[in-house]
């Protein structure tokens, strides 16, 4: 897995490539330790080169976004493949966080 973080004014960007699998979910806590500690009121997530995340990736993302949202931040998953977009319609976690697929779409 390879997850880069880059912040402009107040957003944090994360890019993360490959899959997040329970081995590599540490790096993501990591990254996402670092926009908790910034002063970003905004994470955006690139998913478009990301091919699979995990159950525990998933997870890290949701309780990251509890801690973020009591910060008044916001998260969205800016840009993400079908199959994530899929996966993530079909346990409603675009109820919760903004979702675009690659082509800039609801």
């Amino acid at each position: 897995m390879n997850i880069s973080l880059t912040g402009k004014a107040k957003t944090a960007t994360l890019k993360i490539e490959e899959t997040v699998v329970a081995e590599s979910v540490a790096l993501l806590q990591e990254k996402l330790d670092e926009v908790l500690q910034g002063d970003f009121k905004k994470l955006q997530l690139d998913l478009l080169d990301c091919k699979m995340i995990s159950s525990a990736g998933i997870r890290k993302i949701m309780l990251f976004y509890d801690e973020f949202t009591e910060k008044k931040g916001k998260i969205e998953i800016v840009k993400c493949s079908q199959e994530l977009y899929n996966l993530f319609t079909l346990i409603k976690l675009n109820e919760v966080i903004s979702v675009e697929r690659e082509s800039g779409t609801h």
